[in-house]
């Protein structure tokens, strides 16, 4: 059974921002990877930009990150974004609990609440 009182293992997070940017995107794609483009490849629009920003800001704890992902344009670049804020202690990991309310927001499950 799975503790969702736990937080997220650091390792998940590019599979978790990922799974987000997959539930998010306009244009839905088996295809999403670091290189995908989040405007070309996937759709994104400003609104979607703004909501995927808003969106890994309440899940890490990130103070203004959604201002900072408009000028992004791959998931690489969101994810090393991410990342960077985890690594200087501006950002926290989510515990699972939390992590499952913000994709359950988008019709999704992480694939970590099963159990």
């Amino acid at each position: 059974m799975t503790d969702f009182a736990i937080a997220l293992d650091p390792q998940l997070v590019p599979d978790v921002i990922t799974e987000l940017v997959h539930l998010i995107a306009p244009i839905k794609s088996d295809q999403v990877g670091p290189g995908s483009v989040l405007i070309d490849d996937l759709g994104f629009h400003s609104i979607a930009v703004a909501e995927l920003g808003f969106t890994i800001e309440d899940l890490f704890g990130i103070e203004q990150l959604q201002e900072r992902t408009t000028s992004l344009e791959t998931l690489a670049e969101i994810i090393a974004l991410t990342q960077e804020a985890l690594a200087t202690g501006a950002a926290t990991l989510p515990t699972l609990a939390h992590l499952q309310s913000i994709f359950s927001r988008f019709g999704g499950e992480w694939p970590g609440a099963a159990g």
